[in-house]
Formats: C-alpha cells, sequence, structure tokens
C-alpha cells in the first residue's frame, strides 16, 4: 500500500516523519490531520 501527500497543508506523516510518498507496512503509524491510523496487514498477522 502506497500513500502520497497531495501538498496538503498539514502534511502526512508515517511514523512521525513527514512524506511525500512512502510504502506502507504492518505497524506502521499513519497520521492526517488529527487522524492517526496504524496499519495491520492480515497477512503478517497469520504468520
Amino acid at each position: 500500500l502506497i500513500i502520497r501527500d497531495l501538498g496538503s497543508l498539514n502534511g502526512t506523516y508515517v511514523n512521525q516523519a513527514r512524506v511525500d510518498e512512502f510504502a506502507l507496512h504492518h505497524g506502521d503509524e499513519l497520521q492526517v490531520g488529527k487522524f492517526r491510523m496504524v496499519l495491520f496487514s492480515k497477512a503478517d498477522i497469520l504468520s
């Protein structure tokens, strides 16, 4: 899964680092504006 910031004013952050584009992996923390999310991959959970 790839996330891309399209010029937002607040920026897009992955693991507390501002990114323009980033390939997300299991456990990465994504912050967009006031919202924080953690990516969980079903394949990684089952292995």
